[in-house]
């Protein structure tokens, strides 16, 4: 984990793969096979002078074809997107390029529901799709590509109510209130406050706004295709700390416990120090959820202000 570096090694007849020579550290570990779900990245803490075994499951996978257009015309280059279960955690990307009839085949679906869109450069995310993927047949789906809606809005100070310049507005690739992926390119506020971007999907659509000695907000639009989004009126909160104190009746290493809150910013996951405490020191007003990993676990928490 700290240069960067890797090692690979293959699986004998009994399953079994052996690195050696790592250093006593935390390293990830992952696993790969054609015709199966590639897993999510293991974190493991390698011991010194021992024998340091990890279990990987690999899940067998199937098939979704289909086509992507726009206008009802193929899209050559797009990313398909796709999961099962949480987005945030267990969405793959898989890109396509010079595809003259717009058709894809993806071929490391995981079996059961999964849902999916498209997204290309030139166009946002299409519909959201579930399909059911099985293990003896391909699922199929069709995915149409809209025009970008354009979206105007005016950010001001929080306290002030003053127009705030320089601002940078980003669109993502989202689904429902999970930020997938920056789209587009950032829009910046004028003198005025006053702001266009370029890139809205019809429907749910989020967008983050950042500027220096503020907090990040984190917004939401409703985009209707063919007519412009007003985002209205954006206060632009200040920056304040988040401070979380983790607590327990029994003797505990905190620095083995670990949190990312999710609320009106991305946070990084950070590790509680010895005496329990966190702090985010760019934390902006609003509701927070809160999820705590440790050696085993995990525990989420219910949101609080």
């Amino acid at each position: 984990e700290g240069d960067g570096g890797s090692a690979y090694s293959l699986t004998d007849e009994r399953g079994v793969a052996l690195i050696s020579g790592t250093p006593a550290t935390s390293v990830f570990l992952e696993a790969s096979l054609r015709g199966f779900v590639q897993p999510r990245v293991h974190s493991v803490e390698l011991k010194e002078g021992a024998a340091n075994a990890t279990k990987i499951v690999l899940e067998r996978s199937g098939i979704i074809a289909g086509r992507c257009t726009h206008l009802g015309q193929p899209v050559r280059n797009f990313t398909i997107v796709f999961w099962s279960g949480n987005p945030g955690e267990t969405r793959k990307f898989e890109a396509f390029s010079d595809r003259d009839d717009g058709s894809f085949r993806v071929t490391t679906a995981p079996i059961g529901e999964v849902t999916l869109f498209a997204v290309s450069d030139d166009y946002p995310r299409s519909d959201v799709k579930g399909v059911t993927v099985r293990p003896d047949e391909e699922a199929v789906v069709e995915l149409e590509l809209p025009d970008p809606i354009e979206a105007r809005g005016k950010i001001v100070d929080g306290v002030t109510g003053e127009p705030v310049e320089g601002a940078r507005v980003q669109i993502y690739t989202s689904f429902q209130a999970w930020y997938l992926q920056a789209w587009g390119n950032e829009a910046k506020s004028d003198a005025a406050g006053e702001f266009e971007v370029l890139g809205f999907s019809p429907g749910d659509g989020r967008f983050a706004i950042r500027k220096e000695g503020y907090a990040q907000w984190l917004g939401q639009g409703f985009g209707v295709a063919g007519e412009t989004l007003d985002l209205g009126v954006i206060p632009l909160p200040r920056m304040q700390a988040l401070k979380m104190r983790f607590a327990s009746q029994q003797e505990v290493d905190f620095t083995q416990y670990s949190t990312a809150p999710r609320g009106n910013q991305f946070y990084p996951r950070k590790s509680f120090g010895e005496d329990g405490v966190v702090v985010f020191e760019d934390a902006g007003p609003g509701w927070y959820y809160i999820t705590v990993a440790g050696p085993r676990s995990s525990r989420a928490f219910e949101p609080f202000l």
